[in-house]
């Protein structure tokens, strides 16, 4: 976890939300400048670098999200308290809906292509979480989506 006790790496920023009738001439053009700056900065970075600017505090300290474990889009955490263990646990075990036999979802293909469902682009299409493939989650389902076994062993 990337940790920062100074904030005022956060000034600049916060200049932004000054507004310009309370200052000077002088000074409403250095926010105006400071802020077109940032403006351009901010469009340039990837979502996971803008996602990784947002702070959040942990006792005296500003804290930043730590990425999704085995996310390849650049998901983060929100800080509820979870190891990764316990969040790996919970993305991939039944919550008890069967939808469809596992083989069928496996090969299941989109419509007019051969591409399969489950492909990253496809399942980000639809705003599921794609992940990679871990103890858990061997064939590295979408977050959500589990293997389910019933009582007679069909999958």
């Amino acid at each position: 976890m990337m940790k920062y006790s100074n904030v005022s790496l956060l000034a600049p920023i916060a200049l932004v939300l000054v507004s310009s009738s309370a200052v000077s001439s002088e000074v409403s053009k250095v926010i105006q400048q400071q802020r077109n700056v940032i403006e351009k900065t901010i469009k340039e970075l990837s979502q996971e670098q803008r996602l990784s600017l947002i702070p959040y505090q942990e006792g005296n300290e500003l804290s930043f999200s730590e990425p999704v474990l085995g996310s390849p889009n650049g998901a983060i955490n929100l800080q509820q308290g979870w190891t990764q263990s316990s969040q790996q646990e919970f993305y991939y075990t039944s919550q008890g809906s069967q939808i469809l036999p596992y083989r069928w979802y496996l090969h299941l293909e989109q419509v007019s292509t051969d591409a399969l469902f489950r492909s990253q682009d496809n399942i980000e299409k639809y705003g599921y979480l794609p992940s990679d493939a871990s103890k858990r989650n061997t064939d590295g389902l979408s977050v959500g989506f589990v293997k389910d076994v019933d009582s007679q062993g069909n999958e």
